[in-house]
């Protein structure tokens, strides 16, 4: 029994605590596949074979991509996700890759931020002639601001049947998210670009109301006439406000 205890000796308490020691450290670093270096340290250490299941620590926050992390998701490789970016978010569109494989109308959008192509139509994916870069709403109308506003909703929704999902958010220089994955200035300036644009267009809409819908003729002979959509809504003459 003497000669089994030497073989097989217990753990002191300061081995135990410097076991511990070592699997907080290694949560810390964020060791996603399980504490395979760890369980031969503590085998050691017990002197037994431990067995741990793998345990997958979780980042805080989305994941952030770089235009070197992302790119292989481009579509090039079929067995790779398809990653899609609009405004900086990266989106999982694997489920409607008939639209945004190599070669495909759509593939303009994947493992880059083309965000402008969204209302131009410029589809072509290398855009080096281009004098505003891809990502940019420089010089948009508000109809063109909340054009892309409806392609930023409908991803976030998951688009059509719900298929897209976000997978993170792409960092590169002057973009809409910095390297620890929070909104920049860009970002924040464009959210509130959505709001004003949306607010005059209903400004818009509401001054429309105040005219009536009518249609003009004219013929030789007979003089014009006016008529509207609503019989009440005729223009009068002369500007009489009677």
């Amino acid at each position: 029994m003497a000669s089994e205890k030497k073989d097989n000796p217990q753990p002191s308490v300061l081995h135990t605590l410097v076991a511990y020691a070592i699997i907080a450290v290694a949560a810390i670093l964020g060791i996603s596949r399980g504490f395979q270096q760890t369980d031969t340290i503590l085998g050691v250490m017990f002197g037994k074979n431990v067995i741990y299941e793998p345990v997958e620590v979780k980042r805080k926050g989305p994941k952030v991509f770089t235009l070197e992390t992302i790119a292989p998701y481009d579509g090039t490789n079929t067995d790779n996700p398809y990653y899609l970016v609009v405004l900086g978010k990266v989106y999982d569109v694997t489920k409607g890759k008939q639209y945004y494989g190599t070669g495909d109308t759509y593939n303009v959008f994947l493992a880059q931020d083309a965000t402008r192509a969204f209302v131009t139509g410029n589809f072509e994916r290398n855009q080096t002639n281009s004098t505003i870069a891809p990502h940019e709403m420089d010089n948009f109308t508000d109809e063109e601001i909340l054009g892309v506003k409806h392609w930023v909703d409908f991803y976030a929704k998951g688009g059509d049947n719900n298929k897209y999902f976000q997978v993170g958010v792409l960092y590169m220089e002057n973009g809409y998210y910095d390297m620890n994955g929070n909104p920049t200035e860009k970002a924040k300036q464009v959210k509130q670009l959505f709001v004003d644009a949306k607010e005059r267009d209903e400004n818009r809409k509401n001054i429309q109301k105040g005219y009536p819908a009518c249609n003009s003729q004219y013929k030789m002979g007979e003089g014009g006439k006016v008529w509207c959509q609503n019989p009440s809504h005729v223009p009068r003459k002369g500007g009489n406000s009677s």
